[in-house]
């Protein structure tokens, strides 16, 4: 069970660092809006996930959850 938690944590954890190079990109091109926007739905998405296992559009995070690399 250890094991299990240690790679969720790690892929919650990959999700944050490119959220945090999005919002970088964002506010250098004077996006505002959108940075605020991809924020607060991505953390959103990540406590839905940890209480409920699941959150809508799931599928935008199969990437990390299934440990698949970028295309």
């Amino acid at each position: 069970m250890l094991r299990r938690a240690n790679v969720f944590w790690m892929r919650w954890k990959k999700i944050k660092q490119e959220l945090a190079e999005r919002r970088k990109v964002l506010l250098a091109n004077d996006k505002l809006v959108e940075e605020q926007r991809v924020t607060q739905r991505t953390q959103f998405d990540l406590e839905m996930m940890n209480e409920l296992g699941y959150c809508s559009g799931i599928e935008n995070y199969s990437r990390y959850l299934s440990g698949r690399g970028a295309w």
